[in-house]
Formats: C-alpha cells, structure tokens, sequence
C-alpha cells in the first residue's frame, strides 16, 4: 500500500534559481568574500563604528594598535564585498511575462540559448539536464540533474515524460537551453494531480522512500518529491499555486532508439 508523503521539501529558496545556466563561483574568490564578510561583522559587532571613527569618518588606531574601520574605510570594504559578489555569484535574471511565448498547448516558454545541433524527432531518444522548481508556492527546488550530472533521458512521444517536457523539448536543437512554465491551471501537462495515475507503486530508492512516477522526470531525492507532491496534493492551493518551473538542456539525441528504464 502506498505511503502518503507529507510536508514539503527542505530546499528552499526565495528566488528561481538557474543552476543549469550559471556556473559554480571560484573557491578563491567565495574564500575571499567570507572573509571580509566576517571583518564587517566583526566590526559592527564591536560597536566599531559608532565609537572609535573620528568626525571625519577615517580610520582610528586603538591603544593595543590593532587597526580599526572607520566609517569610510567600512563602506569601502561593504562596497568591494558587493562586486566581489556581483562577479562571483551570478544571480538569477528574472524573467518578465513578456518574455515568454505562450503556445497553443498553454505552457510558457523562454529560448535562453538557441541550440546549433539536431532537432528531436519522434521516436528519437533524448538527454537532457533539468532543474525544476515550485515556482507558484515557496519556489522550492524540484530537483537539478547538472549537479549529480545524470541527465535524464526519455523518448520523444513515447508517453514516458510529462506533456510538458515533450512539447518543449521538441522545439529544441541539440545544445538549446529553454525555460518552461507550466501553469497550474493546465495540469494536464504536467504531473497528475491523482496519486493514483500520478505513481507506479514501485519503490525507487535503496531506503524505499521514494516512489515512482509513472511520467518523469523523477526527483532524485525525498526532498524534491516531497516538494511536488506537497503542492499537487495540496487542496487548498489555488491552481497558480501549482505552477511549475523547469529549465531544460539538450544535451544530446539519438535517432530512433530505446530508451533505457530510468527511475
């Protein structure tokens, strides 16, 4: 008997991330912008600041000669922590709703990079990395293959992923990057809203937590199902609620052949 999972995710996150599309920061450069950030923090937390920058606001020496920031000095090094943030972490660049192009089928799309390889057909076989996120409830992470680097591999008109995902992907070429909305009001083209069409009731992970769903992508972990399942369950969201958010990349694709049994 299937189990019901409650709760949501304990990945969360304010903003849509794309972590498909921007690259992990220098180590070097993360180390140090921590430090300065704790310089900072330390200074203010002394009371710095306030009691020991001279009218002017430049530096002061204290009595044991250890150096102090002075109020210009404190802005500068907040000033150089902000570009070293700016260049190290690539924020997400929030998209408008004009930026989309709704089709006929009711999901939103955004071309993020055109891909220069082949396009699917059906029947093909294709790979790609996804992020996905709740994006009409807390904006929790769904799931992000690039970061275990197991993409996910389906085929195209085959049944095997969500409607969603088959639409926007066979737009695509090799190499493309697309963002994809799908709004709550049209869950036919995402996951069931039924558990009963929504699961397999087959167990997916080694601590038999995880179910499968019977139309991929499948989150990899508990968290990430939690996540999805907590807003399609939900009867008390509003359908923008269950909005979704996935990017996608084609990484590859194979003419005509099977795809391999994925959880």
């Amino acid at each position: 008997m299937m189990r019901s999972l409650h709760g949501s995710g304990r990945v969360a996150s304010t903003t849509i991330e794309r972590s498909i599309i921007n690259a992990r920061p220098p180590k070097g450069r993360v180390h140090v912008v921590k430090r300065m950030v704790k310089v900072v923090a330390d200074q203010v937390d002394a009371g710095f600041w306030r009691a020991e920058s001279d009218s002017n606001g430049a530096d002061v020496e204290r009595g044991d000669s250890r150096p102090v920031f002075g109020r210009r000095s404190a802005m500068l090094a907040i000033s150089s922590m902000l570009n070293c943030l700016s260049t190290a972490a690539v924020l997400p660049e929030l998209a408008h709703a004009d930026d989309f192009v709704t089709l006929p089928s009711g999901i939103k799309v955004l071309n993020i990079r055109e891909g220069e390889g082949a396009q699917p057909q059906p029947g093909d076989t294709v790979v790609v990395h996804w992020a996905g996120f709740t994006k009409g409830y807390q904006g929790k992470r769904i799931d992000n293959t690039s970061i275990r680097d197991e993409p996910y591999e389906f085929k195209l008109g085959g049944g095997q992923a969500i409607k969603a995902f088959e639409l926007a992907v066979e737009n695509m070429r090799a190499g493309g990057i697309v963002r994809v909305e799908v709004p709550g009001d049209h869950p036919e083209l995402g996951y069931p809203l039924d558990r009963g069409e929504r699961f397999t009731g087959e167990l997916v992970s080694t601590d038999l937590k995880i179910y499968k769903y019977r139309y991929g992508p499948q989150p990899a972990e508990l968290g990430g199902q939690r996540a999805l399942d907590f807003v399609l369950d939900n009867r008390t969201l509003k359908d923008f609620n269950r909005t979704l958010l996935f990017d996608i990349k084609l990484l590859a694709v194979r003419r005509g052949t099977s795809v391999p049994v994925r959880p």
